[in-house]
């Protein structure tokens, strides 16, 4: 359900997992909408309308999070199944996957959408013309509070 903050009225209620949902996201521009469920799929919605646009299927456990690129054209989505998945918002097409990646939680895209951060470390992606290439990736130490981490500037 999406609720307007300021008066508390329900604005629109978006039916279509089968099973508990699990994430969600806004895009940085506030039309889309993403939700991850333990169904193993990611379905993108029209937020203003709830129409859905797309599902994508590709993870073989539950979505424990997602996060859209700060232009809203990627959407990453980070699964049990030790895979983080990058998307194409607009087409649902796959573009590159992250493998063994175990608990990939609090997803963030930096400014030039060349950096995803996660709680388990930081991933260089190399998107470049819808091809994917060979990431890589820098781990960071953290041993005990590992709930979240974002990127303000971008990384040289």
């Amino acid at each position: 359900k999406i609720w307007d903050a300021a008066t508390g009225t329900l604005q629109q209620t978006l039916e279509g997992h089968s099973e508990s949902v699990t994430s969600i996201a806004f895009s940085a521009d506030s039309k889309l909408l993403a939700s991850g469920s333990d169904g193993c799929t990611i379905k993108i919605w029209d937020a203003a309308t709830g129409t859905l646009q797309q599902t994508l299927e590709g993870h073989s456990s539950w979505v424990i999070s997602i996060a859209f690129s700060a232009d809203s054209k990627l959407l990453a989505s980070g699964s049990r199944d030790c895979t983080i998945k990058i998307w194409d918002a607009a087409t649902g097409t796959l573009q590159q996957t992250l493998e063994g990646h175990s608990g990939a939680r609090n997803l963030s895209f930096d400014i030039t959408n060349s950096i995803l951060t996660t709680d388990i470390g930081c991933f260089r992606l190399n998107i470049k013309n819808n091809i994917p290439l060979p990431s890589s990736s820098r781990a960071i130490n953290s041993r005990s509070h590992r709930q979240g981490l974002s990127i303000t500037s971008p990384v040289v």
